[in-house]
């Protein structure tokens, strides 16, 4: 990433053996560091595929049908959002997906009039190709498309390019026509670079947005009644997480409230309490197992085999308990976890190259470095007490704060 957020430079490099994905990944860092900003990448990529106008099937158009509404995001929208502060030079993002065992690259050029540069780099037909590479200047587009279909995203290439990616208009025609069709004249490759990056998942502890559906908001909210069996799974998945966490939840489910087309619904505990079992709604838990809640579904995707993205994973969340999770999860998952954390106890038995520390040196610049990389380390080494004295970095290094002197001076005034 280059002038991304707080970085003015940097590369998180998540391979393992033999180019491999690592199967996950702790980052720690003092406050302040950029842990949220670094996972903030995934979350700009995933908004630039929503680039292109929203559509909706209906009218007479290639492949189904397609009508435009108003523009929402844009790339100059999320160069604005996305910048480095008090730089002026382009934003370039690049990212690295391991797909069946290769390597596709997509890459990210933008300024405040939009996009300069987008190029993606997977294989075609057997070989490693440029699906498409695209500048101000010049176009070129792989065997991705059938003939009928290039034709159009041609058309939509020049008319939208700039202010949209190409990937966010070719995930446009992926989303709005029929399956048969986006078969037919689709390459697998840029199919499978358009699943990977969807699949990506990612809870974020502030600014979250919320849907109406247990599977976005499994706290509580409105669905229609189809989605009912969805819900059922999700409650009695989240019954046996919870009941095997806590000694004192005998219970966890939905309350359903029911019309002729929606269920509003509400996740409540069945507790333990003074001798007695008790119903309480969620909101009247205790913020680390609301937190828990949120994070369920990440927890469960990464197991089943996704890419899971989760900051400050342990928020509110008692180190014991989260520390039993992680290893939990660590033994069980078929697929990555990338989680920002503060929690000491997880270092004991984290493995020291999936375990980043994320830098501050006196000049400002930020580093991001496995504990691998940065000493020598063996099973009987104590990382924890290597962090926690400073031997690794990325802990906050106090000055002389005289908190006396501030209280009196700032009441002094107060008072006046």
């Amino acid at each position: 990433m280059r002038n991304f957020l707080c970085f003015k430079e940097t590369e998180f490099d998540l391979s393992g053996t033999k180019g491999e994905p690592l199967p996950y990944a702790l980052v720690y860092g003092e406050n302040g560091s950029g842990k949220t900003n670094l996972m903030m990448a995934q979350r700009f990529l995933r908004a630039s595929l929503d680039t292109m106008p929203t559509v909706w099937m209906g009218t007479s158009h290639i492949g189904g049908g397609m009508t435009e509404v108003p523009e929402g995001i844009t790339m100059k929208n999320l160069f604005s959002d996305y910048m480095r502060v008090g730089s002026s030079e382009p934003m370039t993002v690049e990212f690295v997906l391991r797909i069946k065992g290769k390597d596709a690259t997509y890459r990210m050029v933008v300024t405040k009039d939009g996009l300069t540069e987008e190029e993606l780099v997977y294989v075609l037909n057997g070989r490693r190709s440029v699906l498409f590479s695209i500048t101000e200047g010049t176009r070129k587009v792989g065997e991705i498309f059938s003939a009928d279909l290039e034709k159009e995203m041609l058309i939509e290439l020049e008319k939208y390019w700039g202010p949209s990616s190409f990937l966010s208009m070719i995930y446009r025609q992926y989303r709005s026509t029929v399956p048969s069709y986006v078969r037919n004249n689709m390459s697998p490759e840029i199919l499978e670079v358009i699943n990977e990056v969807i699949n990506i998942r990612s809870y974020f502890s502030v600014n979250r947005d919320h849907s109406a559906n247990p599977i976005d908001n499994p706290k509580s909210g409105q669905m229609p009644l189809e989605m009912e069996p969805y819900m059922d799974a999700l409650g009695e998945a989240m019954r046996d997480f919870f009941c095997g966490l806590y000694s004192d939840i005998v219970d966890v489910r939905y309350v359903k409230r029911r019309d002729q087309r929606y269920i509003d619904y509400e996740l409540v505990f069945d507790k333990r309490v003074e001798g007695e079992v008790i119903t309480l709604p969620y909101y009247r838990e205790s913020t680390g197992t609301q937190k828990l809640v949120d994070e369920f579904l990440q927890i469960m995707s990464c197991v089943h085999g996704d890419t899971v993205l989760v900051d400050e994973m342990d928020s509110g969340i008692h180190d014991v308990l989260m520390s039993g999770i992680f290893d939990r999860v660590r033994d069980s998952m078929r697929g990555q976890l990338i989680a920002t954390t503060l929690n000491t106890m997880l270092l004991q038995n984290s493995d020291p190259k999936c375990t980043f520390i994320l830098d501050i040196d006196g000049e400002g610049y930020r580093h991001i470095r496995s504990v691998k990389s940065i000493t020598t380390t063996q099973k009987c080494n104590n990382n924890t007490k290597r962090y926690l004295e400073g031997d690794l970095g990325g802990i906050p290094i106090l000055g002389y704060v005289d908190l006396a002197e501030i209280s009196d001076r700032l009441f002094e005034r107060l008072g006046q």
